[in-house]
């Protein structure tokens, strides 16, 4: 089906069709899971397999490195899987001091409901999405509020995944090079060393591309504007400080606590949160006095962006 044939708002929301979308993100969901899997096995057969049943340090390093996968993993779920921010169609303007705050109403084109100033609408999702940075082809999801912590912990754990093996094979190169290790060793003797190499490539190829990502994320956080923001044609979103957009993503509560670097949901007050996506949701039914008066309100001052 296409994006007409889903019921899409102007036949706009979508660029590609439903399907292509659906495929591309099983084939790379499918390759992420495939290289863990892969390096896993490769570590543990060919690289620490006797390392661990020489001494306690092997078996250090593959509990540590079973658990850099296991976070990466998790918290590419998580990302997959959350809430990215999406605005709701009840979504109201926030009001200021009881009073209906000087804003101009924003109607998004496509989505045909209010739209916060901090939200952009993804045309993969068919959605508003609060500070959205890009829509993820790793993920099949947006990336916004709800599961900026997740990317950015699955991409940093990526990273360190990929760092991580290759300090410990150029370690037992060194060893078998210099003499530093048992008479049987089989890493020094050659035994898997093909998937050893291969491995070596694989961890190259993913720490260029996932140090890339995270250096332009710590980039998006230290200038607080996201991708969407910094393009010429969307919205600046500088307003806060770095140390704020941080709190924003990892959560409002206090400074840095280990929270920050676990897979767990952000914690906001309720009134942070408000502030943070613009709008509020009712809590009750509106009279039909209120409602007419809402939707003379949109009529006039309505702004479709």
């Amino acid at each position: 089906p296409t994006a007409s044939d889903l019921g899409c708002p102007r036949a706009a929301c979508f660029r590609v069709p439903f399907i292509t979308m659906q495929v591309s993100t099983i084939i790379t969901v499918t390759i992420i899971y495939v290289l863990f899997g892969f390096s896993e096995v490769v570590m543990s057969r060919y690289v620490l397999g006797d390392w661990a049943q020489h001494g306690i340090m092997g078996t250090v390093h593959s509990y540590v490195y079973i658990a850099l996968i296991s976070l990466a993993l998790v918290c590419h779920f998580r990302t997959a899987n959350a809430d990215p921010g999406t605005v709701p169609k009840n979504a109201e303007p926030l009001e200021d001091n009881g009073k209906e705050s000087r804003f101009v109403y924003r109607e998004c084109r496509y989505c045909e409901a209010y739209r916060p100033s901090r939200a952009h609408h993804c045309s993969f999702c068919d959605a508003c999405i609060i500070k959205l940075d890009h829509h993820c082809p790793w993920t099949g999801q947006c990336i916004g509020i709800g599961n900026h912590k997740y990317f950015l912990l699955f991409v940093g754990y990526t990273t360190v995944a990929c760092t991580y093996p290759l300090l410990l094979i150029v370690y037992r190169f060194a060893a078998c090079r210099w003499g530093f290790t048992w008479e049987d060793d089989q890493f020094c003797a050659g035994h898997g060393r093909f998937w050893v190499y291969v491995l070596v490539v694989a961890a190259i190829l993913m720490f260029m591309f996932t140090s890339c990502i995270v250096v332009d994320q710590i980039d998006s956080i230290r200038y607080t504007r996201t991708a969407m923001a910094a393009l010429p044609a969307k919205d600046k979103d500088r307003h806060t400080a770095a140390s704020s957009n941080l709190r924003e993503i990892f959560g409002s509560t206090g400074g840095f606590t280990a929270g920050w670097l676990l897979p767990t949901a952000p914690s906001f007050s309720s009134d942070d949160w408000e502030r943070i996506v613009g709008y509020s949701t009712p809590t009750s039914a509106e009279s039909p006095d209120e409602e007419m008066g809402a939707e003379s309100m949109t009529m006039r001052g309505a702004q479709r962006v």
